[in-house]
């Protein structure tokens, strides 16, 4: 891990999202120990993540496999404003993210490979581009507003009968 961090020293991390379980004080404990504590930004909770994602050149979502859920609001924003996302894989992302064509997928908990992947999506503009583009057309074809509308009709319409 330290070479992968030696090779990622200029990167900002922001870490956005309310603290749980204390968890925050732990991250930045490790941050200085792993010399990147003033590369690391904890914005806390955040209404605003929609702009915030338009700033940031990689979006990762790495949950604990105790914690995955259906489908991450975060991983469907982050495509639908075209960034390319890191995310566990697991629960309803690995349903929304094709490793490789729309996104990037790793095991929760495997350090290494989340290392590897985001430094490939960090170092090669070409195929992040390429990623982002495909995750914001799937997002767009699957996930417009008429198409939420038509599906909540055809479950009230489902029920109903």
């Amino acid at each position: 891990m330290a070479s992968n961090i030696e090779k990622i020293k200029e990167v900002r991390i922001v870490i956005v999202g309310q603290d749980v379980e204390g968890k925050e004080a732990r991250m930045r404990i490790l941050a200085q120990e792993l010399g990147i504590g003033e590369n690391v930004i904890f914005t806390g909770y955040s209404t605003q993540t929609d702009q915030m994602m338009r700033l940031f050149d990689v979006v990762v979502l790495l949950t604990h496999p105790d914690y995955l859920e259906g489908c991450p609001n975060a991983v469907l924003e982050a495509m639908a404003v075209g960034k390319p996302v890191l995310a566990s894989a697991g629960g309803g992302t690995s349903e929304v993210i094709v490793d490789g064509q729309t996104g990037m997928l790793v095991a929760p908990g495997n350090s290494h490979a989340t290392a590897d992947k985001l430094l490939r999506l960090l170092n090669d503009e070409a195929f992040s581009t390429s990623l982002a583009a495909r995750g914001h057309s799937y997002v767009r074809d699957n996930f417009s507003i008429s198409d939420c509308a038509a599906n909540y009709e055809r479950l009230y319409t489902a029920v109903t009968n």
